[in-house]
């Protein structure tokens, strides 16, 4: 019976050696590979949901270069991602969370040499979240559609809006609020390869 168990043990992790690829790509950011789109950065393989030809028309207000001076800046030790609980919606917030969570410190580490803390909490409001922000530790508050009208990456000092105006997955596998998280994270990039998918 012990060989029988050592066996099947063995068959079992030779395929997950085997498979290694597939299987971090399946849980590299929650979703399927089939679902996704694959991008290169630096060496690494990571995914969006949204379409970065549809992310990259998201708007950035004032402007790029604002989100880039936030978190290039050396002095960044810790990102904190923020939502106003709603039981009909975390679950998009923990997607788009999760996303963020694994790209952030990646690119963090890449443009400035330097590792980040990243943390997820509740807030009330987008004025507690502005309070908690500040040079050394930005916050990216995710905002249901109805506390926003559009879609788009909002900077307010060191607080960093992330709006999506619909969560409708229609005839598309992601929503408006994976838009302005992957507009962020291309921003951030500046240059990366697409590889299909």
């Amino acid at each position: 019976m012990k060989w029988l168990i050592v066996c099947i043990a063995i068959i079992v992790l030779a395929l997950v050696i085997i498979n290694f690829q597939n299987i971090a790509d399946f849980f590299s950011v929650g979703n399927s590979p089939e679902s996704q789109h694959l991008f290169n950065f630096s060496g690494y393989r990571l995914y969006s949901r949204s379409p970065m030809e549809e992310a990259v028309k998201t708007p950035v207000y004032p402007n790029e270069q604002a989100l880039k001076d936030i978190f290039y800046n050396k002095s960044v030790y810790r990102i904190r991602l923020a939502f106003i609980p709603n039981e009909s919606i975390n679950g998009y917030y923990g997607v788009v969370s999760y996303g963020l969570a694994v790209k952030m410190p990646i690119i963090i580490q890449n443009k400035t040499g330097k590792s980040v803390i990243i943390e997820s909490f509740p807030v009330n409001s987008t004025e507690e979240a502005k309070s908690y922000s500040s040079p050394r530790g930005p916050i990216i508050l995710m905002l249901p559609p109805w506390q926003s009208n559009r879609t788009a990456v909002t900077i307010d000092g060191y607080l960093i809006l992330l709006e999506g105006s619909s969560f409708d997955e229609t005839n598309r596998d992601y929503f408006d609020l994976d838009l302005a998280a992957d507009k962020l994270i291309l921003t951030l990039m500046e240059q990366y390869e697409t590889s299909g998918g």
